[in-house]
């Protein structure tokens, strides 16, 4: 039996008994002659001459070295290092294990060049939903630090904003006044510097304004950041009423809104035959007031600039005086009409005849005008 025909015997032999075998992988390439015998140092030799150690190193191509079989029963035969079977056992790589099967399974020694395959291990279940849990537990954490983070934010933005001065009032603006100062409207609401902007009571405020005889409207907003807009729309004066050496102006509604010295020019004056003192923010309660206030809406407008005074007289009725010519009008009923007829004579009779005395046109169909003398 030749030598490398013995080294194979034996490696079976040591494999089926579950020991361990140290073997060059090259070493039984050359034609199977090789010889053991032991070196000076007691190491064993092979046919080359060359110690286990040695046989052991890795070649240049990166393979070789020694391999430990370890486990159950094998077939002592050596497989490449491509996985595959080796001829007559002469394999240089480490034998794989197939699965399944009770061959030994190969693994190269520490401080081989070669790694060996790692097989990641799932773990064990229990293991395994620790790590998730802790992984949940983690997250959860993480979402409630934002979640107290974000809310602890609103919370001081919402403080400063509301509690401090950040949003106080700095600017008033009003718009749409045309008699009233707007100094005097921005008193009125009551809106100062130290109101905040977002605690601020528009409907409050509103009202407020709302207490001037002549507001008919207000609508009162914010604009950031720090500005408040009074919106108003004035009511127009209709007439004047004298009492007592002052003039009241007065609304289509019988409203007093302003109380002068002096008269207004372009406005008709009318009598209050009630016992009434009047003052801005009274409402006349003379019943002839509505029929006064029909006159002066139905009346031309150049009529309106000549028009002096409108009275109800007996016998008469409505009455008006415009440019020094009394102007009958009778009842309350085709005012627009007997008007309209009432300003033409009196533009065409005066350039012609001069002055006039009356023009009745109670009757507008059959007017009547007398010259004055």
């Amino acid at each position: 039996m030749s030598a490398g025909r013995y080294a194979q015997k034996r490696g079976e032999t040591r494999s089926r008994r579950g020991g361990r075998v140290e073997a060059a992988p090259g070493a039984a390439r050359a034609a199977g002659t090789a010889k053991v015998g032991t070196g000076a140092g007691g190491a064993r030799k092979g046919a080359a001459g060359r110690t286990f150690q040695e046989m052991a190193a890795p070649g240049r191509d990166g393979r070789g070295g020694l391999f430990v079989v370890e486990g159950g029963r094998g077939d002592g035969k050596r497989r490449g290092g491509d996985g595959r079977r080796g001829k007559g056992g002469k394999g240089t790589g480490a034998a794989r294990r197939p699965t399944g099967s009770g061959r030994p399974e190969t693994r190269p020694l520490a401080g081989s060049p070669r790694k060996a395959a790692t097989v990641a291990s799932p773990g064990k279940p229990e293991e395994r939903e620790g790590a998730e849990k802790r992984e949940k537990g983690s997250r959860f954490r993480v979402r409630t630090a934002l979640a107290a983070l974000l809310l602890a934010s609103l919370a001081l933005m919402l403080w400063v904003y509301m509690y401090t001065g950040v949003l106080n009032v700095a600017e008033v603006e009003v718009r749409g006044n045309q008699r009233l100062d707007a100094g005097y409207l921005r008193a009125l609401s009551g809106v100062t510097s130290r109101t905040h902007l977002l605690r601020m009571d528009v409907k409050a405020v509103e009202r407020a304004l709302l207490s001037e005889p002549y507001v008919a409207e207000a609508r009162v907003s914010r604009r950031f950041p720090r500005t408040v807009v009074l919106e108003v729309r004035e009511k127009e004066p209709l007439g004047v009423v004298r009492q007592n050496g002052k003039y009241h102006l007065v609304d289509g509604e019988g409203m007093v809104l302003e109380s002068r010295d002096e008269r207004e020019g372009g406005l008709v004056e009318f009598p209050c035959r009630e016992n009434q003192c009047l003052y801005p923010g009274v409402r006349l309660e003379d019943a002839c007031f509505p029929q006064f206030a029909a006159v002066i809406r139905d009346m031309p407008g150049a009529l309106r600039g000549a028009a002096e005074t409108v009275d109800f007289l007996e016998g008469e009725g409505l009455v008006l005086h415009a440019g020094g010519t009394r102007i009958i009008l009778g009842g309350a009923d085709e005012l627009a009409r007997k008007l309209e007829i009432a300003w033409l004579a009196l533009q065409e009779m005066t350039a012609r005849y001069g002055r006039l005395a009356y023009i009745d046109v109670t009757y507008p169909d059959h007017p009547a005008m007398m010259q004055a003398e």
